[in-house]
C-alpha cells in the first residue's frame, strides 16, 4: 500500500491525491499467483483504477521457464501478455486484447 499525487486528464487535469494497494497471493496446488490492485481518491475513497488476474507460470503457462499475465481492468479492458521468467524478472509481451462491448477507454495495442 502507498500513496500519491497526480493529475489525470478524465479527472480534469485537477490534482488528485490517491492510495494504491496491491495483493499476490499463489494459487494453492499451482504454478500460479493471482493479484488484485486497486487505487482510490484520498478522502473520498472513490476508485479510481481496480484490476485482477493470474501470473501463469512454467506448466500453466507452455513450459519450463515461460510465464504469461491475464488481466482484466475495471474499465472492461482485459488482456494477456506471455513471455519468459529471467534472471531479474519477467520478460513479457502482450499478445492479446478484447474489451466489454460498451468499453470506453483508449484503444490499446501494446502495455
Amino acid at each position: 500500500t502507498g500513496s500519491g499525487k497526480a493529475s489525470f486528464s478524465n479527472l480534469g487535469g485537477e490534482e488528485c491525491h490517491y492510495t494504491e494497494e496491491a495483493s499476490f497471493v499463489p494459487v494453492a496446488g499451482r504454478p500460479a499467483i493471482s493479484f488484485t490492485q486497486r487505487t482510490w481518491r484520498t478522502g473520498d475513497f472513490s476508485t479510481l483504477h481496480m484490476e485482477t488476474g493470474f501470473l501463469r507460470l512454467g506448466g500453466m503457462a507452455g513450459g519450463n521457464g515461460r510465464a504469461q499475465l491475464v488481466v482484466s481492468q475495471i474499465t472492461g479492458l482485459n488482456y494477456v501478455c506471455e513471455g519468459e521468467v529471467g534472471d531479474f524478472g519477467l520478460d513479457v509481451q502482450s499478445v492479446q486484447f478484447s474489451s466489454v462491448c460498451n468499453y470506453e477507454g483508449p484503444t490499446v495495442t501494446i502495455i
